[in-house]
């Protein structure tokens, strides 16, 4: 029985993202007739994706080999990253970190086709979401296994350290040194991670002012059509009564 509730369960997050809620309570309902109202609760329990969210679980499914390619780079980047901060080659870390962009550009270029495949429009922010928690997958090794199993409710933003353009063949720093230009390094990356993160707070207040503005213009939509409907109704009411009348007039 777990078996076949772990498979309907990869069913329900590789659905259309619209069928999420009513599958799931069909799985649930299923569960608890068979007398499993532990599964039944858990099941009812799972949160519908955000839809940048699913893309990304539809990522796991179609994109494996990709995927690994990711999570791989991300692990030499956290692993030289560890290194750099004793003293190790800073060509190492961008090398890591070119193979994780490189990674993450194929799999945003294939979320888009996702996206588009499954009738999704204006997906430049959800496209955004997407490449964040890729990198977050990499970075973060429990979000690196979550993303392999293509069961993710939200998005995922990454946390710790941050990188940038590192220079090539730097001269080994002295053991005096080397502590010194970690915590330098260390105080860089915390900036620029908190550069980001104002960013990506702009960028968010932005998106909720755009989607206000687009529940107001959808307001505004539905008045304005239901002002036609009325204007039509009594345009067709008008247009009768001329009739009726020109008919009376023929007869006299």
């Amino acid at each position: 029985m777990p078996a076949k509730r772990d498979t309907a369960i990869d069913e329900l997050y590789a659905a259309p993202v619209g069928e999420f809620v009513e599958r799931r309570d069909a799985l649930a309902k299923d569960l608890r007739s068979d007398g499993d109202r532990e599964a039944a609760d858990t099941v009812k329990a799972l949160r519908k994706p955000t839809v940048a969210a699913w893309t990304v679980n539809q990522l796991a499914r179609r994109e494996k080999m990709r995927i690994r390619s990711l999570l791989t780079a991300g692990e030499r980047l956290r692993t030289a990253h560890g290194k750099l901060l004793q003293g190790g080659s800073p060509t190492v870390v961008q090398g890591a970190m070119d193979d994780e962009r490189k990674a993450i550009r194929a799999l945003v270029e294939a979320a888009e086709a996702i996206l588009s495949e499954a009738g999704h429009t204006g997906v430049a922010p959800t496209l955004a979401r997407v490449e964040e928690t890729l990198h977050a997958a990499a970075l973060d090794e429990e979000v690196g296994a979550r993303l392999r199993e293509g069961r993710l409710a939200k998005e995922e933003e990454a946390a710790g350290f941050g990188f940038g353009a590192l220079p090539a063949d730097l001269p080994k720093p002295k053991p005096a040194e080397r502590a010194k230009a970690s915590t330098a390094k260390q105080r860089e990356a915390e900036e620029k991670l908190r550069e980001a993160e104002e960013r990506l707070a702009g960028a968010r207040e932005e998106e909720k002012e755009a989607e206000r503005s687009v529940r107001d213009l959808r307001g505004d939509l539905k008045r304005a059509e239901r002002e036609l409907a009325a204007c039509e109704t009594a345009v067709e009411r008008a247009e009768a009564e001329v009739e009726r009348r020109r008919k009376q007039v023929e007869r006299a």
